[in-house]
């Protein structure tokens, strides 16, 4: 079986984003596109960062980073270097708006490539990215981080699986919802494999339904299950 053109997939967030847009303020409309509790959510992606060693000097990539809630979460004293990239460019200029130091860029990329040099980054970073691809594809997303990953870098992404009771909701959604996007299962089994046949370690998985990380606001998890790559070559 063919997999759908990527263009066709990213197609439908742009529209997504537009049919948001016309009963939204831009400002609501970037928030919402990506899923909505816009703070707390980006607050819990750097707090996974820092918890597997994120510091100053460190080099991100944020990969599917929407319109910047990640991004927005680094502080002043930050003096590695982060990229963000997307599919809708809509997205990345409200990014660039609230994150517009210069050790911060934000680009458009179509397909599932990182324009970064080998060997070049600390960290990458899938969050709700994985959840819209097919496996395929994110087996391919991987090689390609492998490929940027410095020695001992980390890769982390966040997961839906039929482990933890309160994902099947979104699998039940699929059932009974038109979906704007595609809803993609995993099991640790298949990431154990992947890792094993691109050269990295599974370090970690943080269950979707368990404190991740330190209290805060007494919302403290994604939501979705996280994974821990590293790269120890």
């Amino acid at each position: 079986m063919k997999l759908p053109n990527i263009k066709e997939q990213n197609d439908k967030y742009k529209e997504h984003f537009k049919k948001i847009s016309k009963s939204n303020s831009y400002k609501e409309t970037a928030e919402l596109a990506v899923g909505g509790e816009f703070d707390r959510i980006g607050r819990i992606e750097y707090e996974l960062l820092k918890k597997f060693g994120l510091n100053s000097e460190h080099s991100v990539v944020d990969v599917g980073c929407g319109s910047g809630r990640l991004a927005k979460e680094f502080p002043k004293n930050f003096k590695g270097n982060y990229l963000g990239t997307d599919v809708v460019p809509d997205l990345l200029d409200y990014a660039r708006e609230i994150k517009s130091e210069e050790n911060f860029t934000f680009e458009v990329v179509e397909n599932l490539t990182i324009p970064k040099s080998e060997s070049s980054v600390d960290y990458v970073c899938f969050f709700s990215v994985f959840t819209h691809l097919f496996h395929e594809q994110t087996y391919k997303y991987l090689l390609e981080a492998k490929r940027v990953l410095k020695n001992n870098g980390y890769i982390i992404f966040s997961f839906l699986e039929f482990k933890i009771k309160s994902h099947w909701a979104v699998f039940e959604s699929n059932l009974i919802e038109e979906q704007t996007h595609l809803n993609m299962f995993m099991d640790r089994d298949a990431i154990k494999l992947w890792a094993d046949k691109i050269g990295l370690v599974l370090s970690k998985i943080l269950d979707g339904d368990r404190r991740q990380v330190d209290e805060y606001k007494n919302l403290d998890s994604l939501g979705q299950s996280v994974a821990v790559l590293q790269n120890l070559d």
